[in-house]
């Protein structure tokens, strides 16, 4: 079953249609720009470990639920009271750690561009996650509804 869908978006790919080209070239350059932003995504992560502490790099990548709030306000889309709350209690949980006592020299130091890398691999993460998502759903439409994952 896995090499019929195979076929049929190969067929789509290299067909004489120009809508059908056309959309499995939407769906590849979608995939690019997803691999190319989980590629900056760990390249930053990784910078990151190297220049800040680990708990202020996971903290800013680990951020992701929060901007995607921030968005959904900023961009006027509907947003729960629940998705509110989880979003201050998250900031508040982040704000008493940025302004907290300062670690050991064993736990790493503090710097702004290693902080703002890790906030650079949380918003790039976004990129991925939207990117890919609108990808599987181009390849849903192009190969049909119950082609796999």
């Amino acid at each position: 079953m896995h090499h019929r869908h195979h076929r049929a978006a190969h067929r789509a790919a290299f067909s004489q249609r120009p809508e059908e080209r056309a959309q499995a070239l939407a769906s590849w350059r979608l995939l690019a720009f997803s691999g190319l932003c989980l590629t900056v995504h760990f390249g930053a992560w990784v910078w990151s470990l190297e220049h800040t502490s680990l708990a202020h790099s996971l903290l800013f990548v680990c951020s992701v639920p929060v901007l995607i709030a921030l968005g959904t306000c900023v961009l006027r889309q509907p947003i729960t009271n629940a998705e509110v709350l989880g979003s201050v209690v998250a900031f508040g949980g982040g704000m008493l750690l940025a302004l907290g006592p300062r670690g050991n020299e064993e736990s790493g130091t503090v710097t702004v561009a290693g902080d703002m890398a890790a906030l650079l691999a949380a918003i790039v993460f976004i990129g991925y996650l939207q990117a890919s998502g609108q990808a599987l759903v181009a390849r849903r439409t192009l190969v049909g509804d119950d082609a796999p994952v």
